[in-house]
């Protein structure tokens, strides 16, 4: 790291004295500490895993089984870092398997304890209302899809979302500038609304 440091502040002191800072001269400042910026950012990935396990581990010691397979587990994070970060990828290998793609939530936005338990609530509560509202979900696929909406980032009215764009484009025949931008309706990846078979693993409260 220290190689970086010095690289950063050689780097702004001739820019500094010269007046100028070019991209060429940036590019050339980052070659020879390309390796040390990579082992930086291992480094700080396996800081960051050590300290998560040590406390996973402790954890664990505190639950029985039955208590560490309900589980609830929220990785407050921001849009830039919101997937596979440290302390998911701790929490994914560690939370029971049966359990986990459901209860460990990514609160992609959350910044504070009331809110991660506001959103934690909310998730909880919608699952289990979801189940008795659609009570048809278990034989009906559209049905699963809504409690799946439901009780996970996808909104709620996707499927209506699909079905609108779908039943758009189907009239394009009748504007052919928007035909001619959107091409053939058979070579468009549309997911159709009614076929949607989510597991149900992901919506059980």
């Amino acid at each position: 790291m220290e190689a970086v440091v010095k690289a950063a502040r050689q780097f702004i002191a001739d820019a500094c004295e010269s007046g100028d800072a070019s991209i060429d001269a940036f590019r050339a400042m980052c070659r020879p500490i390309i390796e040390p910026i990579r082992a930086s950012m291992f480094a700080a990935g396996e800081i960051q895993v050590e300290a998560m396990t040590r406390q996973m581990i402790e954890w664990r010691e505190m639950c029985s089984e039955e208590e560490w397979r309900e589980l609830y587990a929220l990785v407050l994070t921001i849009w830039p870092v919101a997937v596979d970060s440290p302390r998911e990828v701790c929490l994914r290998l560690a939370m029971d398997p049966t359990t986990v793609e459901q209860r460990l939530l990514i609160a992609d936005g959350v910044s504070n304890v009331p809110d991660a338990l506001t959103m934690l609530g909310r998730v909880v509560a919608d699952r289990h209302v979801a189940r008795l509202v659609f009570n048809d979900f278990e034989e009906n696929a559209v049905t699963r899809s809504l409690v799946h909406s439901l009780s996970s980032p996808r909104d709620v009215v996707a499927d209506a979302s699909y079905a609108a764009v779908e039943k758009i484009l189907r009239r394009e025949s009748a504007d052919a500038t928007l035909a001619d931008k959107l091409g053939p309706v058979e070579e468009r990846n549309l997911q159709n609304p009614r076929t949607f078979s989510g597991p149900m693993k992901h919506i059980r409260p």
